[in-house]
């Protein structure tokens, strides 16, 4: 058995009768002012990146459903990899349920969703957010996307500041003390808060 490298007198926390092959229904946090000691969220550890949330509820939906819409050899895929027993070295094995949901996800965009384009993906599952304390947001802010001079594109969420603002990076440099070299808002982003960059599509 592998031992730990760093001595460590505390018992790790854990959550009782966790299964790793089934869908997570709570989580671990620290208490506030707890020092050490831990507490049970009886939800799925929310995520703040760019495409998690609104995927994992439509990947939800469909593995409850049935994996309407998918193959029949999707259908028996699934059945045989996630429902079957699976013996290596005669000890009985499962899938990590997050092995399992990375599988669901990418043939529920290809089969179901038909998206095979990172543009046509932000647009329906991106989701932004922003940091805590964020003044109201002005028009034009959220998911933009660009194409570069080299025919690739620029896609991700965006923050817009008011006319005549200076940009954060700007800021940072020696334009601060001259207003007329602050970038202005006229319709392009002064912030780029997520960014991708890749192809304009993908192939089959």
């Amino acid at each position: 058995m592998a031992e730990a490298v760093i001595p460590y007198d505390k018992d790790l926390p854990e959550i009782p009768d966790r299964q790793a092959h089934q869908l997570p229904i709570a989580y671990l946090r620290k208490k506030p002012g707890g020092g050490d000691e831990f507490e049970v969220v009886a939800e799925r550890r929310p995520s703040k990146l760019l495409l998690v949330n609104r995927l994992r509820e439509a990947v939800n939906a469909w593995r409850a459903a049935g994996y309407r819409g998918a193959s029949s050899v999707t259908e028996r895929l699934f059945t045989y990899w996630f429902e079957g027993d699976h013996l290596i070295d005669g000890r009985p094995f499962r899938y990590y349920f997050g092995q399992r949901e990375a599988a669901e996800t990418l043939i529920y965009l290809l089969e179901v969703q038909k998206i095979r384009d990172a543009r046509a993906l932000l647009d329906t599952f991106g989701e932004i957010f922003y940091p805590e304390g964020t003044q109201q947001r002005l028009p034009g802010s959220g998911l933009a996307h660009q194409t570069t001079m080299d025919g690739k594109r620029r896609s991700g969420g965006i923050s817009r500041r008011s006319r005549g603002r200076r940009s954060r990076t700007c800021r940072r440099r020696t334009c601060a003390a001259t207003p007329s070299k602050w970038p202005r808002a006229r319709g392009r982003p002064s912030s780029w808060l997520y960014s991708w960059s890749g192809p304009t599509s993908t192939s089959a």
